[in-house]
């Protein structure tokens, strides 16, 4: 079943993607976030694999990050997270992963892993285009491919969508990760683009942190991506353990 898919064809509008580290502050109370989000609303989530070289990441989920690395977060245990989600939920799963953990890890079984537990889409911000068509020649799996436009892709946006599936992630901005205000001039412009040569949906991320960017983007796009935000609400909540309900409210109130 393509997961991924269905919530873009049975949805016309407002789908959310939401953004959270495994194993901020622990596997378990990730697992409980997943399940708590998509009640809440969020369509898809995108469970980022703890990476302290993460390049993309700005300041809240580097934080993430170094919380869940000091809870002994690795690649396997977020396998196993993803595996236990999946014997409980059918909400599209896509892994945000760096390359250098991939080939640590050994790509061939990375893959067969992704397949093995379930996970829908791999956004792997760091691997070139180059890189991905030879795994397209060089393996088999059913794991769908995310695409990264940036502004700064606009001249090589037909070569990515030819190994691009299940959504397009456009950033909204250059840089890293976080909430803003302001988005690139180009974006209309590279949507526009991308929806002329291709009818992949597209999803946009990289500061959007309330319901009015929000809705913003929706008007833009076919999907929002919400990471920092997220990410903030569960931080807030660690001192008094009201992570779980700090998230499902933001959500909440995005759906609106």
């Amino acid at each position: 079943m393509d997961r991924i898919k269905s919530v873009f064809k049975n949805k016309d509008k407002n789908i959310l993607i939401s953004y959270i580290t495994a194993g901020d502050p622990n596997a378990e109370k990730t697992f409980y976030f997943v399940l708590g989000m998509e009640a809440a609303g969020a369509d898809i989530v995108e469970i980022g694999f703890p990476y302290k070289d993460s390049p993309a990441d700005g300041n809240v989920i580097q934080k993430a990050v170094t919380r869940a690395l000091n809870n002994d977060m690795d690649v396997e245990k977020c396998f196993e997270l993803i595996k236990k989600l999946r014997n409980h939920t059918e909400i599209p799963l896509v892994g945000l992963i760096y390359y250098n953990q991939i080939f640590c890890y050994g790509e061939k079984l990375f893959l067969e892993m992704c397949d093995k537990v379930g996970l829908d889409g791999l956004v792997i911000p760091d691997m070139p285009i180059e890189d991905k068509k030879k795994w397209l020649e060089k393996y088999e799996f059913n794991v769908k491919l995310i695409p990264m436009i940036a502004p700064t892709s606009y001249d090589r946006i037909d070569d990515i969508l030819k190994v691009g599936d299940g959504f397009v992630y456009c950033v909204s901005n250059k840089g890293v990760t976080g909430t803003k205000k302001t988005f690139d001039p180009m974006l209309n412009k590279i949507v526009n683009k991308i929806k002329k040569i291709s009818d992949i949906p597209v999803a946009i991320g990289f500061g959007i942190s309330d319901k009015e960017t929000a809705n913003k983007m929706w008007n833009i796009g076919d999907a929002v991506i919400i990471g920092s935000a997220i990410v903030n609400c569960i931080e807030e909540g660690i001192v008094d353990s009201s992570e779980l309900q700090r998230v499902s409210a933001f959500i909440g109130n995005l759906k609106l």
